[in-house]
């Protein structure tokens, strides 16, 4: 989306890091006390709002927000995360991301859903685990290429960066099916390992 707004959007979205900082020096006035923490001097507030003040002033009072530096760009007086992914054009990985999520936020999803676990949801892990790569890593591929094609933008044109896109798209579509091949294997190593559970549902089936 950057890209697309060009050097102005960019400009913005680099001068928002002090709307950041004002916002942060917010929540952190808000909870300094319950952890016993000192009031933030006066000296270090005066420079937040004094580089606060400057973009707003020279934006309008919607720079001032969470992603406020989009907020021109698309027209909205309040812009949230959503509303950049479908400007991005990338609202199709929504659902991926929340299932990323399910595991580093304390919902009750993220109890019974480890990317990581083989078998029973019920198990717990105890260490680093082989399983649950294959969204995460055909993800991270798929991204790591629309990375670098924005990079190279400008030089698309270019025989030898044509080319070497072309490769890394390859790469990008090979990648899947490595991971899923990966997985079946592991499952097949799982299920051998598991001569208790295979001969309970043999019982169950008959």
């Amino acid at each position: 989306m950057i890209s697309d707004g060009g050097d102005e959007l960019a400009q913005r979205y680099m001068a928002h890091e002090a709307v950041e900082s004002k916002l942060a020096l917010d929540e952190y006035d808000r909870c300094h006390q319950a952890p016993g923490f000192k009031p933030m001097s006066l000296k270090e507030r005066r420079r937040v709002e004094r580089a606060f003040k400057a973009p707003v002033d020279a934006h309008g009072p919607e720079f001032g927000k969470p992603y406020g530096w989009a907020a021109q760009h698309l027209g909205l007086k309040r812009v949230t995360f959503k509303e950049l992914e479908d400007a991005a054009d990338r609202s199709e990985m929504r659902s991926y991301y929340k299932m990323a999520s399910y595991n580093v936020h304390a919902d009750a999803k993220g109890v019974f859903h480890r990317l990581g676990v083989l078998g029973a949801p019920s198990m717990v892990i105890a260490g680093a685990s082989d399983a649950g790569f294959v969204d995460p890593g055909q993800n991270t591929a798929i991204t790591l290429v629309q990375i670098t094609a924005l990079l190279f933008h400008d030089r698309i044109s270019n025989l030898d960066i044509m080319i070497q896109m072309q490769l890394l798209i390859l790469v990008r579509d090979e990648i899947p099916r490595a991971l899923e091949t990966a997985s079946r294997s592991l499952d097949g190593d799982h299920a051998r390992l598991q001569p208790e559970d295979k001969h309970k549902r043999a019982r169950k089936t008959s």
